[in-house]
């Protein structure tokens, strides 16, 4: 199952539940879209030839967190530069001045994320295989833009991280 299908079964399906409350049912369908059209050719040397198409970077947050809201802007413009789609989520079910619409974080995404529910720091940033959901941390804490991007290129370039993505 592809990342963007488990994130449509685990987080979309419970909220379009929840009718009671005001979530947005198409926050995750939109967030797709908007990726599928703004996508460019893939040109850069540095991803071997893998589709950025097929990465993208999950956000754990809180809303009350204040590492987390200096660290968005930075998020933000990584992503910018590296045609990378966020997929936000809310430990708290709220948003934050950049994210103001995430996905809430329930239990199978924390599961996910944090095998080990004793070690959870916000925020965190995950480089995601969509296609597999297969995932390496990329900062953990509030971290600076050439910190973001040189794990990045770690991710694609070291032969354990790129195993851990799925490109073997």
């Amino acid at each position: 199952m592809t990342f963007k299908k488990w994130c449509q079964l685990i987080i979309l399906g419970p909220l379009l539940t929840l009718s009671t409350l005001s979530f947005s049912s198409n926050t995750l369908q939109d967030i797709i879209q908007n990726k599928e059209q703004r996508m460019l050719p893939n040109t850069d040397i540095a991803t071997k030839d893998k589709a950025s198409s097929n990465l993208g970077l999950a956000f754990v947050f809180s809303s009350t967190c204040p590492y987390c809201q200096t660290f968005a802007p930075t998020l933000e413009a990584f992503a910018a530069k590296n045609n990378l789609t966020v997929y936000p989520f809310s430990a708290d079910g709220r948003g934050i001045h950049t994210y103001q619409q995430p996905l809430m974080a329930n239990q199978d995404v924390m599961t996910e994320f944090f095998p080990n529910q004793q070690n959870i720091v916000y925020p965190s940033l995950f480089l995601v295989n969509l296609d597999t959901r297969a995932h390496v941390p990329l900062s953990i804490g509030n971290v600076p833009f050439n910190v973001l991007e040189t794990t990045y290129q770690a991710a694609l370039n070291y032969p354990h991280l790129q195993a851990r993505l799925g490109y073997e």
